[in-house]
């Protein structure tokens, strides 16, 4: 037993316990602490309480655990302490982060969003060998789709590519100066423009069915196999060229001819001439 002041080994050399060193107080030494034991263990054996845990840092600098350094609230390497920042809540990375399987987020209006102020900042979102789905849309470089059509939308400089049906809910506007609504398939097929349950109108002009007019007046002209009908009256400016059979007048009333009647064959008249 020792007074209760201290004791002290002023020799020069090694001190050796054959046992276990118990010490009630707090120890200091002045060199590294070496571990013999093939699976050494540093264990805090403290009664549980919400109060009790074991610390181990440095005063004034960091805490190496292999080859991970501890600095504050920080860690990283050796060369570089800051990669990983922790505070309440929050986890910043200070470098890439590479992730071998998914990422899920469980807050309830998650986002991922990139705060860089720098003025050429971008946010990239990319598979370096397959494609990227969002909800239900797949994105594979330049082409926009789904899981089994991965290809519906193709994106080029100032070009997009539709090899699908595109259905609109609302106009189709278009700002060029003289645009065109051009079909390129090969020959031998046809351009269709039709309405389900309604009209077509090209400027002024309606089309209904068979049927071409205005607005108010739709069937002006009706066409069939081989007949034209005008509900109305024909003005025209030139010739009118009848087939060579006959040419027949079945209204009512007069008519008239601004100008010389030629006839040549046999003029037959029903009444006074």
């Amino acid at each position: 037993k020792v007074a209760s002041t201290k004791f002290t080994v002023d020799a020069t050399g090694n001190t050796y316990a054959d046992g276990t060193l118990g010490v009630k107080g707090v120890s200091t030494l002045e060199d590294d602490l070496l571990l013999s034991e093939d699976a050494a263990v540093i264990k805090h054996t403290a009664d549980a309480s919400t109060t009790a845990g074991l610390s181990i840092y440095s005063t004034n600098a960091h805490v190496d655990v292999e080859s991970v350094r501890f600095t504050s609230k920080q860690i990283g390497t050796t060369t570089d302490a800051d990669l990983i920042t922790l505070a309440d809540n929050a986890v910043a990375v200070a470098g890439t982060l590479t992730v071998s399987d998914d990422v899920k987020l469980s807050e309830a209006n998650a986002v991922i969003e990139h705060t860089s102020t720098d003025a050429a900042a971008s946010l990239t979102i990319k598979s370096s060998s397959g494609y990227v789905d969002v909800e239900s849309v797949r994105f594979t470089t330049d082409e926009i789709g789904i899981a089994t059509d991965a290809d519906l939308i193709k994106l080029s400089d100032q070009q997009v590519s539709v090899r699908g049906k595109l259905q609109t809910t609302d106009d189709i506007l278009m700002s060029e100066a003289t645009a065109a609504l051009t079909h390129d398939a090969a020959s031998g097929v046809g351009l269709a423009i039709t309405s389900s349950n309604g009209y077509v109108d090209v400027e002024s002009v309606r089309f209904t069915g068979l049927q071409m007019g205005l607005d108010g007046a739709e069937d002006l002209i009706t066409l069939s196999n081989a007949n034209v009908k005008i509900t109305g009256t024909l003005d025209t400016t030139g010739y009118i060229k009848v087939a060579s059979t006959k040419f027949t007048v079945d209204a009512t009333g007069n008519t008239y001819a601004d100008g010389t009647l030629g006839v040549k064959g046999v003029s037959t008249l029903e009444d006074d001439l």
